[in-house]
């Protein structure tokens, strides 16, 4: 057995991780945009990539720790002295650190957004009490007593 291949083996499977670290990064992006543009479908479209995405990563990282656990080391074992698993390693790394610091980020601004909209319900339901959503969330009301000439939302 050449005993350069399992090294390359781990090379591939660390590289798939950080494929799925990049991809959620970007998806994190297009989550973060449609959170402040109050687009609940791409909301939702992004969450279901992100889900799927970090399904992904958790397999591929199962690949890792099976290799590694076949062969009876850890990973830094295996990447001490060897620069391209060292390279791709640190890698994945900065790139979950970064993940986890746009998921508080994501966190916050949709906690933000919720609170508005719910801000927004409770203005118009004072308001308007006959107020309702449908399930399109169009807003069904009558017009305030007056005509509603001086009334604004």
């Amino acid at each position: 057995m050449n005993p350069v291949r399992p090294v390359e083996d781990l090379h591939e499977i660390l590289a798939l991780e950080r494929a799925c670290c990049e991809e959620l990064g970007e998806i994190l992006e297009r989550e973060r945009c449609a959170a402040s543009s109050h687009d609940l479908e791409a909301l939702l479209t992004t969450n279901k990539e992100r889900e799927s995405t970090q399904a992904q990563w958790e397999r591929i990282a199962g690949r890792r720790r099976c290799w590694l656990r076949g062969r009876g080391v850890d990973l830094e074992e295996v990447v001490r002295g060897n620069p391209a698993l060292e390279e791709v390693r640190d890698q994945i790394a900065l790139a979950a650190q970064a993940l986890r610091r746009g998921q508080r980020v994501n966190h916050g601004l949709v906690r933000a957004v919720l609170g508005q909209v719910s801000g927004m319900i409770d203005t118009i339901r004072r308001e308007l009490p006959s107020s309702r959503y449908d399930s399109g969330a169009a807003l069904t009301s009558s017009l305030p007593e007056g005509g509603g000439a001086s009334w604004s939302a």
